[in-house]
């Protein structure tokens, strides 16, 4: 530069350093931001969808923004930067509500009168006053908010009723949320039956219940009155009434079964005369107890063999037992508990009183905690008993809900399964449903295993936006016409539009265990498809060869993160984990599957097996509640038994990397000592890890009685060689049942 300067003039040595200058200015600033992400703090495997994404940036002073992909090539847009957030990553098991364009043909196209499923909620959140609790179940789009009507607060003393108690403050702020109230009426306790609030049950008949009844107030003078003015006063208010909750449970109902009968009749025909539009129904017999009674009636009239039998009841109480609420894992458990006096009583109270509702109920009510893939078991067994006593109504469940932990409760796989279960419902031809949303998990009620669709301070949870997905795209404006699939992998089920009868809505799911997407043939005449899941997201695609829902499947996710700030972008980082959904499975044979051993010390067999190939833990259990903590499987494992003959279950259930849970695997063996002590060669600790008491009845479940899905087989430990048996000792019989809840 030296050497040209002097054959330039001044100017122009000006003209050069301004452009030196101004290049200078155009050199871009080092960037120096840069930015990390990783999935569930770096976790391997995931067994939900819904995942945390971790992320830091580093570099920079200045405000920061980030987008997100779940493919590197469509990002979310630019919004604040946040050090954890909420993800959902694509999986094959998802659901959505499909429109087809054109309109397809179904041929020949179903004829369906039924009418729209209504639904609603009964909504527990400790602490939150019932106000705030009916706003939330109005943000859901639910019509219907059940509410508890006591008799002794409405009448304190005998023809002192009243219109100012907790009852009416009930229906006033359930309709100033624009809601309907939907009734369970209670007798409870006080004057009307010498009860002071002190007596087991919830409720017991009234004093003055007659045996042949009067034809001005049936068999309750005192009932009818107070149910008459009170619906009277509430007249074109109401729709539904349930009487009573949960009749074949000594909890709620103190009575007999025939005096059960003897209330529904006073009640029926009181909010008649008031009110001839009100639909009545029972209380809702206990979901618990459907498995056990469907098994006895089964038996008992020849409908299938006992075996068959005790095997759906294992089916029915799956969800229980795994969540230690239920010990029926197992067809001897099963036959065992079906012997008891006690269970011949519940089921014949069960039976004694569905039988005898024809006439005094406009709908028969049931309650289901179960899964969706059982619950057609329920509505079919109650419709074969209503054909045998000879009348016929729809059916209904006042109180639908579902079994879980608290960590399952905020995931999106607890979404699906309530998605699930609502459209198995509708399919099914339900009436309605009222779903139970209280959190009753460790607590000390009946079921200690329920789940709320909304948190602790009132906020959504996914299964939350699900419930109101199905109550926005079907209530009032579709009813159930026709499933078009069934299973095992495709579940479709074909609606139909009530303003117009157009076929245009199919509610569809993939339920694969393979994790290989799913994919059907569209229907004739469609060319496109819009999917709306059900989260509310909508996507479309070209379906002329046919739809394939929800690709991907489980196996290796990735999300990518960008960030930027006024310097510019980073590059694109991303972070991988391995998608895992489907549980692993287990067995346990003790003995080598013995029947009977005379010494306490044993030899369990395990089997174990999972297709993410990840290693593998163990739970044991000696009562199906309180497990030990998790330890690595083994297939041969020295085990001592409680030292006390008679029959000894051992509960095994398998967990996996992604934390998912086998169904429980249990086996059975009697102990019959001929000594009264032993010392104990090697003896396995269980350490409990939950305090909850198992319970001898079934649990709640749900599937449809056409579905042929073929279920992952379960491992099998090897069995040993059985010596030839001497003459079998009999069992000692299997402890007392506890009461139907």
């Amino acid at each position: 530069m030296p050497f040209i300067n002097r054959f330039l003039t001044p100017l122009a040595r000006l003209l050069i350093a301004v452009a030196l200058l101004a290049a200078a200015a155009d050199v871009p600033v080092q960037q120096t931001l840069t930015g990390a992400i990783a999935i569930n703090g770096g976790a391997t495997y995931t067994g939900d969808s819904q995942v945390t994404l971790n992320l830091n940036v580093a570099g920079t002073a200045l405000p920061v923004k980030m987008r997100l992909s779940n493919d590197g090539v469509n990002f979310t847009k630019y919004r604040p930067f946040a050090n954890a957030v909420k993800w959902v990553m694509p999986d094959a098991a998802s659901g959505a509500f499909a429109r087809y364009s054109p309109q397809p043909t179904y041929d020949p196209p179903p004829v369906s009168t039924a009418p729209s499923m209504t639904y609603g909620l009964l909504l527990d959140i400790p602490g939150k006053p019932y106000v705030e609790r009916a706003a939330l179940i109005a943000s859901l789009h639910l019509p219907y908010s059940r509410i508890s009507v006591e008799w002794p607060k409405s009448e304190p003393t005998p023809g002192n009723i009243i219109f100012t108690s907790e009852n009416d403050i009930a229906i006033t702020d359930t309709e100033n949320a624009g809601l309907r109230p939907f009734l369970s009426l209670y007798i409870s306790q006080g004057w009307m039956n010498g009860h002071d609030g002190s007596a087991p049950s919830k409720s017991y008949p009234p004093s003055d219940l007659l045996l042949a009844p009067d034809p001005a107030t049936a068999y309750s003078a005192s009932y009818y009155n107070f149910v008459y003015q009170f619906v009277s006063h509430y007249y074109g208010h109401l729709d539904y009434i349930a009487i009573e909750n949960e009749e074949n449970s000594g909890l709620y109902w103190g009575g007999t079964a025939d005096e059960y009968v003897r209330v529904v009749a006073t009640a029926y025909k009181a909010i008649k005369d008031a009110d001839p539009n009100v639909k009545v129904m029972n209380g809702g017999m206990v979901s618990d107890s459907f498995g056990l009674c469907i098994a006895n009636d089964w038996i008992a009239s020849g409908l299938t063999t006992a075996d068959e039998a005790y095997a759906t009841v294992v089916s029915y109480s799956r969800d229980a037992v795994s969540t230690g609420t239920s010990n029926l894992a197992t067809s001897q458990l099963v036959a065992n508990v079906l012997s008891l006096p006690s269970t011949q009583d519940d089921c014949a109270r069960t039976m004694g009183i569905i039988d005898n509702l024809g006439g005094i109920v406009d709908l028969l009510n049931f309650h289901f905690y179960e899964g969706a893939d059982v619950l057609y078991l329920v509505p079919q067994w109650l419709a074969r008993r209503m054909e045998l006593a000879g009348y016929s109504v729809p059916v209904f469940s006042n109180e639908m809900g579902h079994r879980g932990t608290l960590e399952y409760a905020s995931t999106e796989q607890h979404a699906r399964d309530v998605y699930r279960k609502l459209v198995t419902a509708n399919s099914l031809g339900l009436h309605g449903a009222i779903w139970f949303a209280a959190d009753t998990v460790g607590t000390p009620t009946p079921s200690p295993d329920k789940l709320n669709l909304f948190n602790p301070d009132g906020s959504r949870r996914p299964a939350a936006d699900a419930f109101k997905e199905v109550a926005v795209t079907l209530l009032d404006k579709y009813r159930f016409a026709q499933t078009l699939s069934n299973g095992p992998n495709v579940f479709r089920f074909l609606f139909q539009r009530l303003s117009d009868d157009a076929l245009d809505l199919e509610v569809v799911w993939s339920a694969t265990d393979t994790g290989a997407p799913a994919g059907f043939p569209a229907p004739t005449g469609a060319s496109a498809a819009t999917f709306t899941d059900f989260t509310g997201q909508t996507d479309s695609q070209n379906v002329s060869g046919g739809i394939i829902l929800a690709s991907g499947g489980d196996g290796v996710r990735t999300v990518f993160a960008q960030f930027t700030d006024s310097a510019g972008e980073t590059p694109v980082y991303s972070s991988t984990i391995t998608l895992d959904t489907v549980r692993p499975t287990g067995a346990v044979l003790v003995n080598g599957d013995s029947e009977m051993t005379t010494s306490p010390d044993v030899m369990l067999d395990i089997a174990a097996a999972d297709s993410s190939g990840a290693p593998l833990k163990m739970q044991l259990s000696k009562n199906g509640a309180t497990y030990s903590p998790p330890e690595p499987v083994v297939t041969s494992l020295p085990y001592t038994l409680a030292n006390s003959d008679g029959l000894h279950t051992i509960f095994v259930r398998i967990i996996d990397s992604a934390g998912n849970h086998s169904h429980i695997a249990a086996d059975s063996i009697t102990l019959q000592s001929s000594v009264a002590t032993h010392t104990p060669t090697h003896t396995h600790t269980l350490t409990a890890t939950a305090t909850a008491t198992a319970s001898l009845t079934p649990t709640r479940t749900a599937r449809f009685a056409t579905r042929t899905r073929t279920p992952t087989p379960t491992p099998r430990p090897t069995r040993t060689p059985r010596p030839t048996r001497t003459p079998t000792p009999t069992r000692t019989p299997q402890p007392t049942a506890t009461a139907l809840k």
